[in-house]
């Protein structure tokens, strides 16, 4: 639960806005930060047991969001899933 609290803490700092906004969504984004590693670890352990992957951020309240191609940990090109609107990495287990 310490990384939904840490994720959920970012997240509503980047909804209200205001002066903490740049800085959540920057922390959201960083594919080195804390939340991103954390989270990235709580996926890989769950891929021992079910499949998962890890739902990137993307700061949507741009007004033109970066449209995100390529997987923001190994930077290989993101690549359709399943005729969803998202893209995924299979080998770095992220959607975007």
């Amino acid at each position: 639960f310490r990384w939904l609290s840490a994720y959920n803490a970012l997240y509503k700092l980047w909804l209200n806005s205001g002066e903490y906004e740049a800085w959540a969504a920057a922390r959201l984004a960083d594919p080195n930060g804390q939340v991103n590693r954390d989270g990235r670890e709580i996926v890989a352990r769950l891929n021992t047991i079910v499949p998962a992957y890890y739902w990137w951020f993307v700061d949507v309240t741009l007004t033109e969001p970066d449209q995100v191609t390529n997987c923001p940990v190994c930077s290989a090109a993101l690549r359709n899933y399943d005729r969803k609107a998202f893209k995924v990495c299979c080998e770095c287990r992220i959607l975007a």
